[in-house]
């Protein structure tokens, strides 16, 4: 936590480590179901077998802080197509007249239309105390990670 002005604030990363509700909030009507949306997974969940008792802390901090965006939107049958392909069959089949349409909590849902466009670049793993140093080099090493794994995605390399 830091103090500023006698407020408390937390790293947000603590809360939401991908905040795509932000940026879905940013997206024109028609960037909804066209723009590609990139997000580099700094942060592997799926890491080699913890060898000792560090490795099995390290992993236990790991799931704590793991990418929340799974858990929240993925269907573990169908994937994030299948939770796309639901909401896309929700507005063909809701009538057009329908006072659903007009209300707020609907429009919200129906952005997450653009979750469809969602690529995936993942780095490869960083150890969870790497994640927590925010000193220049931490953070510096994890962009070196994140720009590495984009590198790779341009040049058609498979990432993982």
């Amino acid at each position: 936590m830091t103090v500023i002005d006698r407020s408390s604030y937390w790293d947000g990363g603590l809360f939401d480590n991908t905040p795509i509700e932000a940026l879905l909030d940013l997206l024109s009507d028609a960037e909804i179901d066209s723009l590609p949306i990139f997000v580099v997974d700094l942060f592997a969940t799926r890491a080699a077998l913890p060898q000792n008792l560090a490795q099995v802390f390290e992993r236990m901090m790991e799931i704590a802080y793991e990418n929340r965006f799974w858990a929240q939107y993925a269907d573990p049958k169908g994937g994030l197509a299948a939770f796309t392909s639901m909401l896309a069959e929700i507005d063909r089949d809701l009538p057009s007249d329908s006072p659903v349409r007009a209300k707020e909590p609907y429009h919200r849902l129906q952005r997450l239309r653009a979750l469809r466009n969602l690529r995936i670049i993942q780095a490869d793993h960083a150890p969870m105390t790497g994640s927590m140093d925010f000193s220049a080099y931490g953070v510096k090493s994890r962009f070196d990670s994140g720009r590495a794994a984009v590198d790779k995605m341009l040049a058609g390399t498979p990432t993982h």
